[in-house]
């Protein structure tokens, strides 16, 4: 398990308060979770999977640093 995936799953408790998912917004925030550090893009973490939503100019970008 990677640091970022342990990082997601630290915050997934939070869905358990009855919430289906969690959108992450902000450079510094997507960051943390992913490794991907741009202006643009969005995360959403749900119970079993995360996506990183990015902008077609960081895509490739954002497949280097997202695995999995």
């Amino acid at each position: 398990m990677t640091t970022y995936e342990s990082k997601i799953n630290s915050i997934r408790p939070v869905l358990q308060s009855g919430s289906e998912a969690i959108l992450l917004t902000g450079e510094v925030n997507i960051g943390y979770f992913s490794g991907f550090l741009r202006s643009e893009g969005l995360m959403l973490i749900t119970q079993e999977k995360a996506f990183l939503l990015v902008d077609f100019r960081y895509l490739e970008a954002a497949q280097q640093k997202a695995v999995g």
